[in-house]
């Protein structure tokens, strides 16, 4: 849990303004990355609670992170003046991705 915790810190690090001004890693994307760890943290320890599977619970961890960003991009596609933005989809994906694979392996 304590490496978990560590993974939105070092994220919004890199989100810090370089030198020049510019963002090393946009902080929207920063945000994506988190939010898809999250869900997929959520979703794996509660599942793996249930049912002591740690295969079963990478899978549906991973699954529902990335059903999460695809949900979130497809609802935003529907506004006005917004669009589905594949950027903030895999910065999603790699979220749930990055806590699905760190889980799987404790």
């Amino acid at each position: 849990m304590k490496k978990l915790l560590l993974l939105p810190i070092v994220m919004l690090s890199f989100s810090l303004k370089a030198q020049n001004s510019a963002y090393l890693i946009p902080q929207d994307k920063c945000l994506h990355f988190i939010a898809g760890a999250g869900i997929s943290a959520i979703s794996y320890t509660t599942v793996n609670l249930i049912t002591k599977d740690k295969k079963k619970a990478f899978w549906i961890g991973l699954a529902s992170g990335i059903l999460a960003g695809a949900i979130k991009e497809t609802i935003d596609s529907t506004k006005p003046h917004n669009y589905w933005d594949k950027n903030d989809f895999l910065a999603t994906s790699l979220g749930a991705l990055s806590v699905s694979v760190v889980l799987r392996i404790n």
